[in-house]
């Protein structure tokens, strides 16, 4: 049986390893330093300036937009809703809710759901104060001089005026403008049924008649064609 063995380094004495041929480490070095490539450079060029690009320069560009169009689409209708919802979405991302009870309640306070104190029945009605009771309760001359004296319209009116009387909520302002509303729209009708030669209702007044300025576009526009039967 033949076994091959390899020949032992010569080690000496002192632990130091005999001296090797001349330049066969920096040779092997040199040798795996040529088999590697180079490596890229990636210090950024300090020569070259970012060039910014105006969209909406007056520049020919690519033809894709019309410019001509532009002010067209910035003067037109725009929907409030989108910007409201944007607005919202702003407030409610530097919102924090409260920590504890007595930022809950300034907020609450704020919000108009806590009364401020003192104790006030009358609070935030500020101009409500100045009106006396009577200005509520009795409407009725807020009827003349559109009104007839008597008839369906009037008994109409008066139950309208009876209700607005006994509403707690509603502003003199706010009432008045329920009156001028009914006003209003029996002014409108009127004009349709003259526009129309209708014949006289049976039970009503061919005399009436409401002198006030009708604003068709509010109630739509008057009817001209003569209904046929």
């Amino acid at each position: 049986m033949k076994v091959e063995r390899k020949p032992r380094p010569e080690f000496r004495q002192d632990g130091i390893d005999p001296p090797q041929q001349s330049g066969g480490r920096s040779r092997e070095v040199r040798q795996a330093l040529a088999g590697k490539k180079p490596l890229p450079d990636r210090s950024r060029p300090t020569d070259q300036v970012p060039e910014k690009v105006d969209l909406w320069s007056e520049s020919s560009g690519l033809g894709i937009f019309n410019m001509d169009r532009l002010a067209e689409f910035q003067s037109g209708p725009r929907l409030s809703t989108w910007s409201n919802l944007h607005a919202k979405e702003l407030k409610l991302s530097v919102t924090h809710p409260p920590s504890n009870i007595f930022e809950q309640m300034i907020l609450w306070t704020d919000q108009g759901k806590l009364w401020h104190f003192p104790i006030n029945n009358e609070q935030g009605m500020d101009e409500e104060s100045k009106i006396d009771f009577t200005q509520h309760v009795m409407l009725d001359e807020h009827l003349q001089p559109w009104c007839p004296d008597k008839g369906p319209i009037r008994t109409f009116m008066e139950l309208v005026l009876v209700g607005l009387s006994k509403n707690p909520y509603y502003t003199v302002d706010e009432k008045i403008e329920h009156i001028h509303w009914f006003r209003d729209y029996f002014a409108y009708k009127n004009a349709i049924l003259k526009s129309l030669d209708m014949p006289e209702i049976e039970g009503g007044d061919p005399n009436f008649s409401i002198d006030v300025d009708v604003d068709f576009k509010r109630w739509g526009e008057e009817i001209n064609r003569v209904r046929k039967y």
